[in-house]
C-alpha cells in the first residue's frame, strides 16, 4: 500500500511508461543461469581472479539492485565467497580490489617501434689493378642466334 498519493502516482506512471513494474526484487537464479555466468568468467572470481569450484562461488550484481541495477545477465558476475562478502552492496569492484591489495589491470598502450636503419657493413675492396680495369671496360661480344 503506497504511503502517500505521490508514491502511488509515480508507480502508476512507471507502469504506464515501461509497461510493467521495474524489477528491483532479488531473483533466485536457476542452475543454468548460474552455470552460464560461471562459464562466462572462466571459473574465476571477477575481482581477485582466483579459480573457484562451482559450489565455492556466488553470483553478484555489478550494479546493486539497491542502487538501480537489474537482474540482467550483463549486470551479473561470478565472485568467490570472500570477495562477495567484502563487496556487499556498498562497495564497487575497484574498492574491493584496493582493499585486498590487488592491482587493477590497465590496458597496455602499444608504443610503435622505432624504425632502425641497418648500417651496411661493406667490406673494403682492394684497389683494382689496371688489368682488371681494362677487362671491365671491354664489352662482351654479342652472339646472333
Amino acid at each position: 500500500m503506497p504511503k502517500n498519493i505521490f508514491e502511488a502516482e509515480s508507480k502508476r506512471m512507471e507502469e504506464m511508461l515501461y509497461g510493467k513494474k521495474p524489477s528491483t526484487q532479488r531473483k533466485r537464479f536457476s542452475r543454468t543461469e548460474e552455470k552460464t555466468i560461471y562459464d562466462k568468467y572462466k571459473h574465476k572470481c571477477a575481482i581477485c581472479g582466483r579459480k573457484t569450484e562451482f559450489g565455492d562461488g556466488e553470483i553478484d550484481h555489478i550494479k546493486p539492485l539497491s542502487k538501480g541495477g537489474s537482474n540482467r545477465l550483463s549486470n551479473l558476475q561470478w565472485l568467490c565467497h570472500r570477495c562477495n562478502k567484502l563487496k556487499g552492496h556498498k562497495r564497487t569492484n575497484a574498492q574491493v580490489k584496493k582493499a585486498l591489495g590487488i592491482k587493477s589491470k590497465t590496458k597496455k598502450t602499444i608504443t610503435p617501434k622505432k624504425k632502425t636503419t641497418k648500417r651496411r657493413t661493406t667490406r673494403r675492396r682492394k684497389p683494382r689493378s689496371s688489368l682488371e680495369v681494362e677487362i671491365l671496360k671491354v664489352k662482351p661480344p654479342k652472339f646472333k642466334f
